[in-house]
């Protein structure tokens, strides 16, 4: 019942007469049974952090990267002022989030990831938080067409290009926990490839674009796609495929057989009973196969889909509620076994339907 989302930029150092830097919050809703009445509305404008989307590119504005073995740069695309690739929607139960990023020069002459995570995209949205990754200020490296996503532990991970005049382009990858602090990047960086080549087509093309996503088996490895040169050469670009993740997002040793779930917890917390999680999903996600996902006390804890067989027990004299504003309240759909939800109150707040059974 939502509608989609579409997410834009502005730079008022920019060609085209914005404002202000800021980002704008699109909503279509499509109307299939009337088409005519289908809307797309920009619903919201939001400040951000300044940043500038103009590089130093000469001769051309597609020549802008500096590349190892030879002169020919290539695209940063950062002047089209255009969010890249993709904008990726979570819902964690308590809260709805939306992140991206673009590329900017992030100091003189110098190309840097801005990344954004927007929430409540339905209701007030706001910047919950924002940076540029630019390590590239002290050592020398552009990083730039970037792409990011948040697994079911709200950690981010965010891949990129990376090229200088004595490395060769590159696939490289950064993130955080959600636990660390807002704004910040603070986990390292990994290599998917390193490049062996430079890139000499004189038309400077560069990506269009990368993609980060979310494994939907585990809800926990990142797989990122991104291209390379392994051999000099003007057209001969490959493609590079690699997958990662955080150890602290339910690896498979880390799956426990009972979860917790508590209107004070935190769905960074690993779901214990002194550690509670906040929403049935994060709990889940750290439940193995037949284990259960106790309520400790009374609260909402939002829609969810159950993507495995294990049960979700809310204790007698302990009210764990499901408001249903639209939509489905609870998706049962695991590969196989039994689901047993028990305890719950499931509201109809405007919604179609409380339960959804699929398969198991």
């Amino acid at each position: 019942g939502a509608p989609h989302y579409f997410v834009g930029s502005m730079d008022n150092g920019g060609p085209y007469g914005a404002p202000q830097d800021a980002l704008t919050l699109w909503k279509f809703n499509a109307d299939f049974g009337t088409p005519a009445n289908s809307t797309f509305l920009l619903t919201n404008t939001l400040p951000v952090a300044a940043f500038d989307s103009i590089s130093p590119c000469t001769p051309s504005a597609r020549t802008c990267i500096p590349q190892a073995g030879t002169a020919q740069k290539i695209d940063i695309l950062s002047y089209r002022q255009r969010i890249v690739h993709r904008l990726a929607y979570r819902n964690y139960g308590t809260h709805e989030s939306l992140v991206t990023n673009q590329s900017v020069e992030a100091s003189t002459g110098m190309a840097g990831l801005r990344w954004y995570e927007l929430r409540d995209p339905n209701g007030t949205p706001t910047i919950h938080q924002q940076g540029t990754y630019a390590p590239g200020s002290s050592d020398g490296i552009h990083r730039w067409m970037g792409s990011v996503a948040m697994d079911a532990a709200g950690n981010m991970a965010l891949g990129y290009s990376a090229s200088s005049p004595s490395i060769y382009p590159s696939v490289w990858y950064t993130g955080r926990l959600a636990a660390d602090p807002l704004g910040t990047m603070p986990q390292g960086e990994g290599v998917i490839v390193n490049g062996t080549g430079a890139q000499t087509t004189t038309s400077a093309r560069w990506g269009d674009y990368t993609s980060m996503n979310v494994d939907p088996t585990d809800d926990c490895t990142f797989w990122y796609v991104n291209q390379y040169v392994p051999v000099t050469s003007a057209v001969g670009w490959r493609l590079r495929i690699g997958s990662f993740k955080f150890p602290s997002c339910g690896a498979a040793g880390a799956l426990v057989q009972r979860t917790f779930v508590a209107s004070g917890g935190n769905d960074a917390n690993p779901c214990s009973l002194t550690a509670p999680c906040r929403s049935f999903l994060a709990a889940i996600n750290k439940t193995s196969i037949g284990g259960e996902v106790i309520v400790l006390d009374s609260a909402g804890y939002g829609p969810v889909v159950i993507n495995k067989a294990v049960s979700i027990v809310a204790p007698p004299g302990v009210y764990a509620g499901v408001s249903v504003f639209s939509g489905t309240g609870i998706v049962v759909n695991p590969a196989s076994g039994k689901v047993t939800l028990r305890g719950l109150t499931i509201n109809a707040l405007g919604g179609s339907t409380g339960i959804d059974y699929q398969s198991g």
